[in-house]
């Protein structure tokens, strides 16, 4: 019945993609800032992917970057609290686990040990977002399930100067400052990002009796605080024959934890500090295109519990974690004939990750040194209308701790193939890939985290087949454009990890037998008017993600917080110097269990904002979320913010192109 429900409302899904694709006409002097890649632009091609660009990451006054993730098709961020909580992404029903993260190329997941707190991540010097489902291309040298998540920092392509300040509900602040100079074949910037909040919203305490309204009271969130500042340099060097970039970012992140809604600590904590550094070197001799990637990451972090109240049997801990690593890449365009050109692609990789423990219980966590290989190969054959792909990689593991050793390895690949009608800027695009993915347990889901995870050194590496078929549309006019994208997707996973929570509300990672995930997500964009007009954003994500076990209370059922229904609609009406906004996000059909006992209230929470260009370069913005101050959460015990405002005032000062940026 629920895989009944979820296709016969795909239909529902064709209408702004039928409305979009009966438009024509010429390129608009000012397209939108979401672009769906669709192949024609260097990239992974046939690959269900997209890219958020700068516009997007900066109109909303007091986002975080999981909020902007949030509103993309088939993307669910998790959420424990308010600005600065830790949060997780999932992408088409995946793991957090199952997402990987790079920064300017340079990978983030292994730097923790484990899943991206995506609140972690500055938003004040991301320039772009490019988001891949399931398929992630050799190019990016990770493996990932679920799929990847690539941040690129604002290009030093010409002076600038830009600081922006915000205050809002509950104590958040925000506080950024970017600054570059630039030649013509020079570039250096500096980013600033801070942000904070005293998470003192309000919250109903069940009791912990969550189908018994009568002991119900409204409490404040004490104990919440969170702060973090980071600190980016980035810049780029031409010379003749290639390119050098790089980028160092270190940041410090401190958080309360107050526990449970209903057994709130008062005096846990965590602090982190995180040190990354990472350089990109092209070199171009003809045909060939070789890229070489040095990176090194640092992660440290201290727990603190003096009263106990976390509960997992640890008061003071802390853990290093360490990764290095080099992607290498080459590839070189051959011309078969004046239609086809054939482009062989190599990445060898190799990382070497370091987990190192103290003032743990004996026997709970153990030093653990882990290292990284990979090989793959890929080939394109493209002509103006055809784009076809195939690539094989063969990743092996040595892990080391507690005296004990173990290695493994995975043969993992992909076939792809994308179709266009027209011309990119407007036309249509049919795409398919079906990929043969796996992935080894992490050391954060093999040795766990010191605060809410314990780890489970006996899991077993998770793998499957994956498939997607895409419909991609765009079409630009004089004064309007709009995009969209249909796909429909499916993914067999055996051995899924997932994390359940045990009695005393600790996270620990368990083996799934076999889980089958099915779905469908819409995407659309759109803009009328050049000076003045309206801009419209919106996603739709049907996913159905069962679990296929021998557990009879478990089987076909529900896979817990993978919600079945998500929809999202923005609508900005704007003029030269003011602009009104309204939006709303929809979350139904979710549980907490596996058992599918305890149901997530369907919830619908609306929002508006608005915006005053004070001068050319000086603009103010206001945002309030949840207006109906909705009380939600994304996982039982952890409640959210009801209604919030930020104002933000940003100061910008931009001078003319001095090169086109690497």
């Amino acid at each position: 019945m629920i895989r009944r429900r979820i296709f016969t409302r795909c239909p529902l899904l064709w209408g702004p993609l039928l409305w979009a694709s009966l438009a024509s006409g010429q390129p608009a002097e000012d397209p939108d800032e979401v672009i769906i890649v669709t192949g024609a632009r260097p990239g992974p091609g046939a690959s269900p992917a997209s890219t958020v660009g700068a516009r997007i990451l900066d109109e909303d006054a007091g986002a975080e970057l999981s909020e902007i993730l949030n509103e993309q098709p088939g993307l669910r961020i998790t959420r424990l609290g308010g600005l600065g909580a830790f949060s997780t992404l999932s992408i088409r029903g995946s793991t957090s686990e199952q997402v990987a993260f790079l920064l300017d190329g340079v990978p983030l997941n292994q730097a923790a040990g484990g899943p991206v707190d995506v609140s972690t991540l500055p938003l004040g010097p991301v320039g772009e977002v490019q988001i891949y489902r399931h398929v992630v291309p050799i190019e990016l040298g990770v493996t990932a399930l679920g799929g990847a998540v690539a941040l690129r920092t604002r290009r030093p392509d010409r002076d600038a100067v830009e600081m922006s300040l915000g205050v809002g509900r509950f104590g958040d602040h925000v506080a950024r400052g970017r600054g570059a100079v630039a030649g013509s074949r020079w570039g250096l910037g500096v980013a600033v990002d801070h942000r904070g909040s005293q998470g003192d919203f309000t919250y109903i305490d069940d009791g912990g009796t969550r189908f018994d309204d009568g002991d119900d009271v409204r409490r404040r969130r004490s104990h919440n605080r969170a702060s973090q500042t980071s600190a980016l340099v980035n810049g780029h060097l031409r010379f003749d024959g290639g390119t050098l970039r790089g980028i160092a970012l270190a940041q410090r992140q401190g958080r309360d934890l107050p526990g449970l809604g209903n057994a709130p600590a008062t005096a846990a904590a965590v602090e982190r500090w995180r040190g990354l550094t990472g350089a990109e070197l092209r070199l171009l001799p003809d045909p060939w295109v070789i890229t070489v990637t040095p990176f090194l990451t640092v992660s440290q972090s201290a727990f603190r519990d003096p009263a106990s109240e976390i509960g997992v049997g640890v008061d003071d801990a802390e853990h290093l974690t360490t990764a290095a690593g080099l992607i290498a890449a080459a590839k070189a365009p051959l011309d078969l004939s004046p239609r086809w050109q054939l482009v062989p692609e190599i990445v060898l990789t190799g990382r070497r990750s370091a987990f190192t423990p103290s003032g743990t219980a004996p026997g709970q966590r153990v030093a653990t040194d882990r290292r990284r290989g990979s090989a793959a190969a890929g080939l394109t054959l493209t002509d103006e209308r055809w784009r076809l792909v195939a690539e094989g990689r063969y990743s092996a593991l040595q892990s080391e701790g507690a005296g004990a050793s173990a290695s493994t390895g995975r043969w993992t690949g992909r076939l792809g193939a994308s179709r266009a009608w027209g011309d990119p800027e407007h036309g249509l695009r049919l795409s398919a890939d079906l990929v043969r993915a796996a992935r080894f347990p992490d050391l954060f889901e093999l040795f766990g985290d010191t605060g809410t995870t314990l780890g489970n050194p006996s899991l077993r590496p998770e793998g499957g087949w994956q498939g997607d078929v895409g419909l991609i549309y765009s079409a630009r006019g004089a004064r309007w454009s709009i995009q969209s994208e249909l796909h429909g997707f499916g993914s067999q996973i055996r051995d899924l990890i997932q994390f359940e929570r045990n009695s005393q509300g600790v996270l620990v990672a368990h083996n799934v037998e076999d889980a089958a995930l099915t779905g469908a997500e819409l995407g659309l964009w759109g803009q009328l008017g050049h000076r003045q007009g309206v801009r419209i954003r919106g996603a739709y994500t049907a996913l159905l993600a069962e679990s296929r076990g021998d557990i009879a209370a478990r089987a076909d059922r529900r896979l817990p917080l993978r919600p079945g229904r998500q929809a999202f609609a923005r609508v900005e009406a704007f003029w030269p110097r003011v602009g009104l906004s309204a939006e709303v996000d929809h979350t139904a059909d979710n549980y907490l269990d596996f058992a599918n006992l305890v149901a997530v209230p369907a919830r619908t929470i609306w929002g508006a904002g608005a915006w005053w260009n004070l001068e050319d370069d000086l603009r103010l913005d206001l945002t309030a979320r949840n207006l109906t101050d909705r009380q939600v959460v994304d996982l039982a015990g952890y409640p959210l913010p009801g209604w919030s405002l930020m104002a933000r005032i940003t100061a910008r000062y931009e001078g003319p192109h001095t090169g086109d940026a690497p």
